[in-house]
């Protein structure tokens, strides 16, 4: 059900929940927050969007390695940055990592960024990767404020 949430409160959850998977990773996992990030949206996806990228970036980070995960504001759209300081993400793969199926890791199914961009797009929102250069790939997910969502255009909960 859509409802107004704050992407901070949403960020605090998933941290919470990803901490034993990072600490068994040793990945330092880290959140700033220089708004709340308030948006119309589906709490529970936007909990799945969060969990799958957060995840995605602990596992691809090296052990020692760190994850930083920031909730910010522009004019019109609540911004959530994921960085981490794994191999990154080569410029040749950065469109085709949100297409279903596509994974670089040994094991996955390919379809974690597939299901973010899906409900992202719903939201009238976008999803980037990049890399961030040598090493480390940033996941930039911008979701406007205000916006209604369509219900048909992602999972449901």
């Amino acid at each position: 059900m859509l409802q107004p949430i704050r992407l901070s409160v949403v960020a605090d959850q998933v941290t919470s929940l990803l901490l034993s998977e990072a600490h068994q990773r040793a990945v330092s996992l880290s959140t700033e927050y220089r708004s709340e990030g308030a948006v119309t949206a589906i709490p529970s996806q936007m909990t799945q969007v969060l969990l799958n990228v957060v995840l995605n970036a602990i596992q691809a980070s090296p052990r020692e390695g760190q994850v930083h995960l920031a909730v910010r504001d522009s004019d019109s759209e609540a911004i959530v940055e994921v960085v981490d300081d794994g191999p990154g993400v080569p410029p040749e793969s950065a469109g085709a990592c949100v297409r279903a199926f596509f994974t670089t890791k040994p094991r996955g199914s390919g379809l974690g960024l597939a299901i973010v961009h899906r409900i992202v797009s719903a939201h009238g929102g976008t999803v980037t990767l990049r890399a961030t250069g040598a090493a480390g790939a940033v996941a930039t997910i911008r979701l406007p404020r205000g916006h209604r969502p369509s219900t048909s255009g992602g999972p449901h909960p």
